[in-house]
């Protein structure tokens, strides 16, 4: 079965494109906002897919992918039917390919982006977009739009997975800043609580008090936040100094 694949990572020309088809923008702009008001990453991804098959003409399923360290492919949110696309992703190992540490620099093997790379003859699908999900230096995995059937996309469906995605992206980006601001009020809360905890326990004073889980965090090489939660929970130092700060 011959198939196509159009990987929008790369520079294409804009000779002949033709323009969306009326309503794609709205309807872009509706399932945008709702992307955004997702509780977490994980339901933002799982509406992003699932609005893709809606908003693409030609699309029949919708998967995000990400490539771990050692270059092994997993889908991490999917909508439609992707058999086919699971099946190949267990042989589509690169590890010299494409890290995520190196994902702001191209591929070094080729110019393609790498998860349309490893499928390009591994994946027994008719037709596939393939589009980069990332703001600035953080990638979110790639956007993989399937048609099952050969040359299933109109002309315009390239472009509108370009726009679609750079739209996914900032959504994501939003919601990773939101899920950093929580858990970064979290540890201030639990870190206070514990803070107070050594005031009052060794009668320090609230630098004093910091410094005292700092060096506890140091000399157990555990994280600072997860040292004020055992103290929180225990009332006691996951590693104690031998002497309270002076």
């Amino acid at each position: 079965m011959s198939r196509h694949l159009t990987d929008v990572s790369r520079p294409r020309s804009s000779a002949g494109t033709k323009s969306a088809p009326p309503g794609f923008g709205e309807a872009l702009a509706q399932c945008a906002l709702t992307w955004h008001q997702q509780p977490d990453e994980a339901a933002a991804l799982g509406a992003i897919t699932m609005d893709t098959t809606g908003l693409l003409r030609g699309a029949d399923a919708a998967a995000v992918v990400t490539v771990s360290t050692t270059g092994t492919l997993r889908i991490k949110a999917a909508a439609g039917s992707i058999e086919k696309l699971h099946a190949a992703l267990p042989r589509t190992l690169t590890p010299n390919l494409w890290t995520v540490n190196s994902a702001s620099q191209p591929p070094q093997t080729t110019d393609r982006w790498p998860v349309s790379a490893t499928l390009d003859h591994d994946a027994e699908m008719s037709s596939m977009i393939c589009a980069p999900l990332g703001s600035g230096k953080v990638m979110f995995g790639t956007l993989l739009v399937l048609g099952f059937t050969t040359d299933a996309f109109p002309p315009t469906s390239a472009a509108d997975a370009t726009t679609l995605a750079i739209h996914a992206s900032i959504a994501l980006a939003i919601q990773r800043q939101r899920a950093d601001w929580q858990d970064a009020i979290v540890s201030r809360d639990v870190i206070g609580q514990a803070k107070g905890i050594l005031m009052h326990q060794r009668q320090l004073t609230a630098d004093e008090a910091f410094t005292c889980l700092r060096r506890a965090s140091s000399e157990s090489n555990i994280k600072l936040r997860r040292v004020a939660e055992t103290l929180c929970h225990t009332g006691e130092l996951i590693e104690r100094t031998s002497d309270p700060v002076t």
